[in-house]
């Protein structure tokens, strides 16, 4: 995750009824954001989270890359 991409991450997750969930956050290095990312995980879905991804954008704000996903119903 590049410098420009690490202050651009966001979780976005996938409820199970069809809605999404956003959170944006800012991150100082990618071990930061891949705590946080791990820590959402660990909360867990109580049933109503279908997934969450880690994703950012490039400096232009028009790309959006996928670092991280996680799907609930697999674990």
């Amino acid at each position: 995750m590049t410098e420009s991409n690490m202050r651009r991450a966001c979780y976005v997750v996938n409820l199970s009824d069809g809605n999404l969930l956003v959170e944006v956050d800012t991150f100082e290095t990618h071990a930061e954001a891949l705590e946080q990312f791990n820590q959402t995980i660990r909360m867990g879905s109580f049933g109503r989270w279908k997934e969450v991804y880690l994703e950012g954008k490039d400096r232009a704000g028009e790309f959006v890359d996928m670092y991280s996903v996680h799907y609930f119903d697999r674990n």
